[in-house]
Order: structure tokens, then C-alpha cells, then sequence
């Protein structure tokens, strides 16, 4: 092979090469071209990645179904800061700033009115991201996507250019961007390399195509090496490089003594075992090093790049002469592998995470997708290794070959695999697989599941079904199940069944197969990020759980309900929610309790036991000083040193350093017991505890910080991050601890107890101190003000008194000017300034009002809740009035936004705010909706509220309208 600029590689002609340990082969792709990266563009919009669901692309009926897909990268955050040390800047050789303290003094000294320039400081390296395109290259095209993106957007590059490297045979070749242009023609591989070597060559493979086997792409490698910086990113993580072709390399630690040293000068040690015969020698040497996508990996390589001289990174060294000195024996031809030692060689050779998902995709139609739909809702710990895991594994072959879009590339197990994968997978799973496939499909071609499901059963007249139809025959024959049960299983849809609260049908399902029923009931609790969006079905399922727990249920059974119902407790947002699963949790610990007298009982066991002893109040303070105790033990402590400093010293590494919630939380309690000044320079992790935002947190550990911030001395620190979790926090517990503990420090007669003072009134804007300016006045402050991101104390005041005044005009010559600029008010990022605005506007009454302040409140449905407080009040204003004024405006978008809060807004005060908004939409236009809303969601168990009602209806029938 000869490569322009690269050295001729002599290889052996003779060499037989085995099959690859992931057959590439298998996979078969498109080119991922534009399909698979966008261009890189600083000002592109990130968009949400989302995979979708295809039935055969003949067919047209119904809608494309959306399923959003997780992360691929979900460690942006510490790969951020794993590359920092690249971030250094040098001076350009191009580009000049003023030098103004030199200018300024040769001003002084010597009357010379010229500026002095000097070279601007610019980012130290430029990137060259070059994906190589095989056969696998599609199984990563959501990571390759998002890495792209990442660097594109992380800012430590001076610029970032994406290149596409196709080896074809033993030529390589080099395009521009990733766009595929049949008439583009390649590049030569040295543009790549920069003149004064500040450009970062990353390439980024799963190195399984043949040119790392056979060693075709080492000179390649050693061009860009020999003059620059060239690393690669193997997509695997490590425990797979010996399945690729990186096994052809010697594994070693690079380091380097200077920053941006070529691989060429790069200091190698390598590992024992890994040393060639005395009589060998290499040539052609090429040291590269190897990095992955986790953030330790990024770290090392990073400070390697740097040339911090005490770190190394993972490296290989490659030469031909490896390549040649390897004897290879031949391998079975792929088609006479038998299915036996198919499933055999995979599971020998697979993570334990891809074997679980080869089981469940057995049970379904293959094609990228649907392996993705089965991952976010059965395995969503499983990555997009896994699945490549699965499409390398010599399992599936491609059956739509000339099929060039992603997404409708299908697959199928060779004969005889499926039957085998699928006896080592719970019944229960599959037909979950089943029902979760089933029921994309009908929403794709949108039919009920009992049409469905009648389709299915003369599928041989549809023939968009067939396949599927087929298939599922195929698996329920082999559970030896009957399509009638599964038929009657769908048909109760869970979901609906939880949001009617039927309950007797619910029980019977998990009489049927309580473990399939408890596993659907945890998936709409758990894991918390794909938690079922609607409170009253999460409420729902907390108490179906409760009554399982009633019922004659096995241990497995009950153990598989801990961790939905504690990670419920302690971080849904919603309190009922909170409440009904109290109610479960307390049930389970009666059932277990006398476990815990066990040597070793089951650790879901002790969670349950921590959790009900911190829920109730009379037990919390023990709790908590017997935990921290236990973990003094285990540190080798036999209690806190003495000394208050020591101990707090000790207490702030426990909360810079655990991840225990309840040992965190027992810690704060505990500083808060050392109190000022003893205590104060744990402030900042106490902070950190406090913040919302914080993964490794829950209410508890919130709620502690905050009564220990409040006990400390204050700082404008303290009064801020008190005020942050007061407005932001979506427990009421913790928003209702630092609303007490800024109130404390309001009665400081000090700055800082005027700022927390401060913060208490722009919670509640409307009952700020009146300043009685004019219509005319407020007008003009609101034009001008509204323009200013950040403002004094006193124009804030006078901002929101304009606004108020304004929504209280009766004079109808200033109508219009007073809804338009309070329009323009609403787009303030200022939640108090947005309240006020929307709090005016609901009071004028104007129907231009409408579409933005919906739009304000679907903007702002999250974080600030002042806002949408004020917003939602405005709306049941707003509407009632225009609604009064005209009938036939349509008040469905306001009722439909309202209930939306009333179910799933986080906040309490806000949920409250929709009833009595709906109470006077209602009373209008006794819309449905509405009616419907009213006699679902009020609590009705409170006699208060049922006599309320019962008045209200009276007077307000639904049968007027």
C-alpha cells in the first residue's frame, strides 16, 4: 500500500486472517454521511436525539412515532473537565491586540500618542476529528453525533473540523466534512497536518475493519504521527480491545515532557509480557495513544497532551512487523457456524448487559429503533456498546439489503438463534418485549390494540403486518403462551387502568402474573428520569403496589417493589405522590421487619429500614445519629474528635467526598449541631447539598442543609442559595425549611439581613409598598425599564409598581399601550418582573394576551415557580373575561394548559392556583373539559371540598350548556 506522504508497507501475501473477533461483515451499512453527523457550525441549535420506530417503509399509514433516545455520551460534564488542561492559549502569529499598560506608559514617558500591539492570546490546538466509515460505523452513530457536537461546543479547541476516512482496500482516503458527494473528490492526508503542529488529529473507530488486521492503515498513522498529534478513540471500551484490531498493537503508557509532542517523540513503557523475541526488531514504529469515552481516560490522555511529565496514558505501539509475525488459523466459514456455537462464542465473550439484551431483542422485530425502544424502557442502564455488542456478535444478518436509510434497515437471527436466546429470558420479559413493540406499532399505524391486535390474527390480508404478525406466533409458540391471554393483557392498558383508578382490574392482572405486573407498575416510577410524566398515574401505581403488597406475594416479588417506592419517596416532587407512598413503604416494612434481625439481611431490606426510620419524625434524629455513628466505626473513628474545628473538618471531607444520602444527611444535621462559628467553613458543601440541581441528592439531605445554613453565621452566600432553593426547589418540605431560615435572618438589622428581607418580598410582588405613579408614567418605566436585564432595588420596585397600576387602568385611551408594552414586559427573565407583567395582564383582559402568556407558562414550566403562579391566576382572569365578553372564543388551550399544571406541576402553590382558575372559566362557559376536570382532580375526601362542590355544580350544571 502507498499513501501520499506515508512510507510503503510491505505485508505478507500469505498470512491467512482470521475471521474478526466482532465479524464486520454482519453489519453491512449505509455510508453514515449526512444522515449521521451534522456539519460542525458554533451556532448550530443543539437538537434532541431521537430514534423512531418503523414498521417496512412500504408502509404509509399512520404517523412516525418518536421514542427519545438516551444520551450516548452521558458524562459531558466530567469529559468537560477532563480536557481542561487543553484550554491553554498561546500567542497568535497573526492576529494583534493593543497593549494598553504598555501604550498608557509610553503615553506618560515619552508624549508618543501611538498604540504598542501585541499578539492576541488564541486556543492553543486545532482538531481534525476523523471518523473512520466501515461496515460498523452505524451502530455508533448517536455517539459519533454527539461527540461532535461536544467538542464542537466545549470551546477548547481553536477550531474543529470533521473529516471522513474510508480505507478502500489498501488505499486510504480523505474527504472533507461528512457529507457523501459522489463527484467529491479525496484529499491528501498531509492538509491534515499543521505547519507548526497545533492541530489534534482525533480519530475516532471501533478499529474491526480489515485495515487494522491486516495493518493497512499504520502508515496513515505514522503520517499524521511523525508530524503532529495524533490520538485514537476507540469506541469500545477497554475490557474489548482485545476483540478488535488493536490486539495487533503492543499495549503501553505514553507520557511526554513537553506540551503538543508528536507520537513520534512520545515516551513509551512497555507491559510485561508484551516484549518481541530478542531477535526482532521493530520498524516503521508508530506510537498512538488510545483513549475511551470515560472522563478518567480524557483526564489522562489530556494532561499527556499538555506535557504534564508525571502522567501517563494508554497507548499502543503498531508496526507491520507484528502484523507479519502473527500466525493465523483458519477460520469456519460464517453460514456453517451452527446457532449452538453462535450463542455459545457470544455469551463466552459479551458483557453481562449486552447478553441481557440480545435475550430481549429475541423477542422482537430487529432494526435499530426497536433495539432502541427496548433499551430506554427495559434495560435503560444498557449503552450503545451493548447494542453494538449484539450487531458484531455474529447473532443477526441484515435481510433489507438494499435498504440504505438507518432506520429501516432490518435484521434477523440466523436459523435456530432466536429459539436459543429466548430460553435463557424470563416469560414474563417477552411478552413485555411483545407489548411494548405492539404498542409503538399501533400508534404508528393508529388503531386501537384490540384492532390491532384483530389484524394480527388475519394477518395474511396485511401485508404490513405480516412479519410481525409471524413473529410474534413464532415467540408465543415457543413460550408455549396463548395470543388470547396476551390479546386480554393489552386490552387492559395499565396505564389507563391506573389513571381510572380500576382498581379490581388492576388486582386481577397481578393475580395473572404478579411479576410482569409489579415490573410495568416500577416502570412508571422508576429509574427517576423516565418516570411516568403524570402524577395522578404515578399516585396510581404507588397504592397498586401498596395493594400487592396486601396480597400473598413472594419475597422476589415484594424486594422488586424497594427500590421504585424508596427512590419515590425520597425525590418525586409531587407530595400526594409522596403520601400514597409512605402508605406502600410502611406496609413493606411491617412485612420484613423481623428480616433485619437476620446476620445479613437483603440490602433492599436496610434500605427500607432507613428510609421508614427517616420518614418518621419521632425516629429521624436517632437515625441519624446512629448512622454517622456506624460510619465512624467503619472509618476507624470511635466517635467525633473533640476538638469542634476537627470534627468539622472531619464532617465537610464526608460531604465533599460520600455518596451515602442518608450518611450525608446525618451529616449536615450534625454540623448544624456544631454551629457558628465552629461550623462555618463547611458553608460551601453545605451549599452544594442544598442545590436542586445536585444529582447526588435527595429532600432529606436538602431539608438538613438548609436548617443548618440557617443556624450559621450569614453570609450574602447563604441568603442566596437559601433564596435559589425557596424558589426553586421542588419539595415543600425543603422550600418551606429556607423560606424559615431566610425569614430568621430578615430580622438582622444588617445588609445582609436586608437582602433576605429583600428576597421574601419579590416572592410575593403584588404586595410590595405602593408608590402611586400614573397611567402615563408606568407606560414610559415599562418601555424603558423592561429593556434592562438587572436592575437597583428601587427601579425593580418602581418597574412592578408600573406594571400593577397598569393592569388596574379603567381609562380606555391607554388600553392598548398598556397590553402591548406589558407584552413586551413578559419576555423579562426576571420571574418577580414576569409575575407582575402576567398578574396586569389578566386583569386587562385583552385576547392579544392569550397565545403569550401560554407561552410564558410553557417557557417557564420549570424551575422559578413565582411565575407561573401569577401566570396561571392570570390565565383563569383572562379567560373568564374574554369568555364573558365573547362566546365563541375557545377556551380549550387555556383549560387543557391549566389541567396540564393542575397534574404535573412540582409545586404546590402553583397546583392551587389552577382550581380556583378553572372554577371561573367554568362558570362561563360550562365547557366539558373543564366540568370533567372539576369533578376529577379536587379531593373530594375532604368534606369541605365535597359540599363545595356540590353547591357549585348546583348552580353551574354542565346540562345548561
Amino acid at each position: 500500500m502507498q499513501i501520499e506522504g506515508g512510507k510503503p508497507l510491505q505485508t505478507s501475501t500469505s498470512a491467512q486472517f482470521p475471521k474478526p473477533p466482532f465479524p464486520e461483515h454482519q453489519i453491512e451499512s449505509p455510508s453514515l454521511a449526512s444522515k449521521a453527523i451534522p456539519e460542525t457550525s458554533a451556532s448550530q441549535t443543539k437538537k434532541e436525539k431521537a430514534a423512531e420506530v418503523y414498521l417496512p417503509k412500504t408502509s404509509t399509514t399512520g404517523t412516525t412515532i418518536k421514542i427519545p433516545a438516551a444520551p450516548a455520551l452521558r458524562n459531558t460534564l466530567a469529559l468537560a473537565r477532563a480536557i481542561r488542561p487543553l484550554m491553554r492559549k498561546i500567542s497568535s502569529s497573526t492576529e494583534k491586540i493593543l497593549d494598553e499598560p504598555t501604550t498608557v506608559r509610553r503615553i506618560v514617558d515619552e508624549k508618543i500618542w501611538l498604540p504598542i500591539l501585541k499578539p492576541a492570546p488564541q486556543k492553543w490546538l486545532e482538531l481534525a476529528l476523523v471518523i473512520e466509515e466501515s461496515n460498523s460505523t452505524i451502530i455508533w452513530k448517536q455517539t459519533i453525533q454527539e461527540l461532535q457536537e461536544f467538542l464542537a461546543y466545549h470551546g477548547a479547541f481553536r477550531d474543529v473540523r470533521v473529516w471522513r476516512l474510508e480505507m478502500n482496500g489498501t488505499k486510504a482516503q480523505l474527504f472533507p466534512n461528512i457529507s457523501k458527494n459522489k463527484q467529491q473528490r479525496p484529499r491528501n492526508p498531509k492538509e491534515i497536518i499543521h505547519p507548526r503542529g497545533q492541530r489534534l488529529v482525533l480519530l475516532v473507530s471501533d478499529c474491526v475493519s480489515i485495515s487494522w488486521r491486516n495493518g493497512s492503515i499504520y502508515p496513515l498513522l505514522s503520517l499524521w504521527g511523525d508530524r503532529g498529534l495524533l490520538t485514537i478513540l476507540q469506541l469500545f471500551p477497554e475490557r474489548l480491545w482485545h476483540r478488535t484490531g488493536l490486539i495487533q498493537g503492543i499495549s503501553t503508557q505514553l507520557s511526554s515532557l513537553t506540551p503538543g509532542t508528536f507520537n513520534s517523540q512520545l515516551k513509551a513503557e512497555w507491559e510485561i509480557g508484551d516484549e518481541l523475541e530478542e531477535e526482532e526488531e521493530l520498524t516503521d514504529v508508530v506510537k498512538v495513544p488510545v483513549i475511551t469515552l470515560e472522563a478518567q481516560s480524557f483526564a489522562s490522555w489530556s494532561r499527556v497532551i499538555a506535557g504534564f511529565s508525571s502522567n501517563t496514558t494508554a497507548g499502543f505501539i503498531f508496526s507491520p512487523i507484528l502484523v507479519e509475525s502473527e500466525i493465523y488459523s483458519p477460520q469456519p466459514q460464517e453460514e456453517t457456524i451452527t446457532a449452538q456455537e453462535r450463542v455459545s462464542r457470544f455469551r463466552a465473550t459479551a458483557s453481562k448487559l449486552a447478553r441481557r439484551l440480545a435475550g430481549l431483542i429475541a423477542g422482537a422485530p430487529v432494526s435499530f429503533p426497536v433495539v432502541n425502544l427496548i433499551q430506554q424502557t427495559m434495560l435503560p442502564q444498557s449503552k450503545q456498546v451493548h447494542a453494538a455488542e449484539v450487531f458484531m456478535s455474529g447473532l443477526l444478518k441484515r435481510v433489507s439489503l438494499e435498504e440504505t436509510e438507518v432506520e429501516y434497515i432490518e435484521y434477523e437471527f440466523y436459523d435456530g438463534v432466536r429459539e436459543l436466546l429466548l430460553q435463557s429470558v424470563p416469560k414474563s420479559q417477552t411478552l413485555l418485549v411483545i407489548e411494548k413493540v405492539s404498542e409503538y406499532i399501533t400508534k404508528r399505524l393508529g388503531l386501537s390494540v384490540l384492532e390491532f391486535e384483530a389484524r394480527l390474527l388475519a394477518s395474511s390480508s396485511d401485508s404490513e403486518l405480516r412479519p410481525f404478525a409471524r413473529l410474534k406466533a413464532q415467540v408465543l409458540g415457543q413460550l408455549e403462551g396463548n395470543l388470547v391471554l396476551l390479546t386480554d393483557f393489552q386490552s387492559n392498558n395499565l396505564e389507563e387502568l391506573l389513571s381510572q383508578r380500576k382498581w379490581e382490574e388492576i388486582e386481577s392482572l397481578i393475580r395473572h402474573d404478579p411479576e410482569l405486573t409489579v415490573q410495568k407498575l416500577d416502570d412508571f416510577l422508576y429509574p427517576l428520569e423516565t418516570k411516568h410524566p403524570d402524577r395522578y398515574v404515578r399516585e396510581a401505581a404507588v397504592r397498586a403496589l401498596g395493594r400487592m403488597i396486601d396480597a400473598d406475594v413472594t419475597q422476589k416479588i415484594l424486594l422488586q417493589a424497594v427500590e421504585p417506592i424508596v427512590q419515590t419517596l425520597r425525590k418525586d416532587e409531587i407530595s400526594q405522590v409522596r403520601d400514597a407512598t409512605k402508605e406502600s413503604l410502611e406496609k413493606i416494612y411491617y412485612k420484613v421487619r423481623e428480616q433485619l434481625k437476620q446476620p445479613s439481611p437483603h440490602p433492599n431490606i436496610i434500605q427500607v429500614d432507613r428510609t421508614w426510620r427517616r420518614e418518621n419524625n419521632q425516629e429521624a434524629s436517632r437515625f441519624y445519629h446512629e448512622i454517622l455513628h456506624e460510619y465512624l466505626q467503619i472509618e476507624g473513628f470511635s466517635e467525633l474528635p473533640s476538638s469542634k474545628s476537627e470534627a468539622v473538618k472531619l464532617l465537610t471531607k464526608f460531604l465533599r467526598q460520600l455518596n451515602d444520602l442518608d450518611i450525608l444527611a446525618a451529616t449536615a444535621r450534625e454540623l448544624g449541631e456544631k454551629g457558628s462559628p465552629a461550623a462555618d467553613s463547611a458553608v460551601p458543601e453545605l451549599i452544594k447539598a442544598l442545590d436542586f440541581n445536585n444529582k447526588n441528592s435527595d429532600r432529606y439531605l436538602r431539608q438538613e442543609a438548609a436548617i443548618t445554613l440557617g443556624r450559621l453565621t450569614p453570609t450574602i452566600e447563604i441568603v442566596d442559595a437559601l433564596n435559589k432553593a425557596c424558589r426553586q426547589d421542588v419539595i415543600k418540605q425543603v422550600r418551606e425549611v429556607a423560606s424559615q431560615a431566610l425569614e430568621k435572618i430578615a430580622n438582622l438589622d444588617t445588609l445582609i439581613g436586608k437582602r433576605a428581607k429583600r428576597h421574601l418580598q419579590l416572592m410575593h410582588p403584588d404586595r410590595l409598598q405602593k408608590l402611586e405613579i400614573g397611567i402615563e408614567t408606568s407606560i414610559e418605566t415599562l418601555r424603558y425599564l423592561s429593556n434592562f436585564s438587572s436592575l437597583s432595588n428601587e427601579l425593580l420596585d418602581r418597574l412592578i409598581e408600573a406594571a400593577e397600576t397598569l393592569g388596574n387602568c379603567q381609562e380606555p385611551e391607554f388600553m392598548d399601550d398598556a397590553n402591548n408594552v406589558l407584552i413586551k414586559v413578559l419576555e423579562n427573565e426576571n420571574p418577580s418582573i414576569v409575575a407582575a407583567a402576567a398578574d396586569a395582564l389578566g386583569k386587562i383582559g385583552n385576547l392579544l394576551t392569550l397565545k403569550p402568556l401560554l407561552g410564558k407558562l410553557k417557557k417557564v414550566e420549570r424551575g422559578d415557580w413565582i411565575a407561573r403562579e401569577y401566570i396561571v391566576r392570570a390565565l383563569g382572569n383572562l379567560q373568564s373575561k374574554l369568555s364573558e365578553e365573547d362566546e365563541n372564543i375557545d377556551p380549550t388551550p387555556v383549560i387543557n394548559a391549566l389541567i396540564d399544571r393542575w397534574r404535573n406541576d412540582p409545586i404546590s402553590s402553583v397546583r392551587e392556583e389552577v382550581e380556583p382558575a378553572l372554577d371561573k372559566i367554568y362558570q362561563i362557559t360550562r365547557h366539558p373539559i373543564a366540568y370533567k376536570a372539576l369533578k376529577k382532580y379536587p379531593d373530594y375526601n375532604q368534606q369541605n371540598v365535597a359540599n363545595f362542590y356540590k353547591k357549585f355544580f348546583d348552580e353551574f350544571p354542565i346540562t345548561n350548556k
